[in-house]
């Protein structure tokens, strides 16, 4: 199911993602995927609250967000904030009570994986232009950091290994 601000080709509900709460049931959504959204919301963390209520346990939310390099104004033009690899970390398992955020209220993912994607990678360009083949291993980004993808999961019960 799309959500988009506006109606368009695709688009099944319509609705201002600054406007909570989403009309969904509670623990009723099985994997949100929040594409290049977060960096325009007034209050991206209210979104990840208003994710967490409705994925059932256990569900998954996938985030694309621009990768936060403020040296850049032109292109945060429209953007409302910046993000870096650990920007998520808040809502992670372990990872709020240590930032002294009341473990009631901060909802509890758990991380799946974080990627960093880069503009080029070298094995891509010595295979597409030289057509020489290197192992994975020899991976490596060149150019600048464009791209944080996180896919977190919501945790299954209401206590994280035994504390409330």
């Amino acid at each position: 199911m799309n959500i988009d601000k506006m109606t368009g080709e695709g688009v099944d509900i319509v609705h201002d993602l600054d406007n909570l709460p989403l009309d969904f049931e509670d623990n009723s959504v099985d994997f949100v995927l929040a594409s290049y959204i977060f960096e325009h919301l007034r209050e991206w963390t209210e979104m990840v609250k208003e994710i967490h209520r409705i994925l059932k346990p256990g569900g998954f939310l996938k985030v694309r967000v621009p990768y936060g390099n403020p040296s850049n104004i032109n292109c945060f033009a429209f953007h409302r904030w910046v993000f870096f690899p650990n920007t998520i970390n808040v809502f992670l398992v372990g990872q709020g009570a240590a930032r002294g955020l009341d473990s009631d209220i901060c909802p509890k993912f758990n991380l799946f994986s974080r990627k960093v994607r880069y503009r080029f990678w070298f094995t891509w360009h010595f295979n597409h232009y030289l057509r020489i083949k290197f192992p994975e291993v020899y991976d490596f980004p060149l150019g600048e950091r464009y791209m944080i993808e996180w896919i977190i999961s919501k945790v299954q019960t209401d206590t994280v290994d035994g504390i409330r």
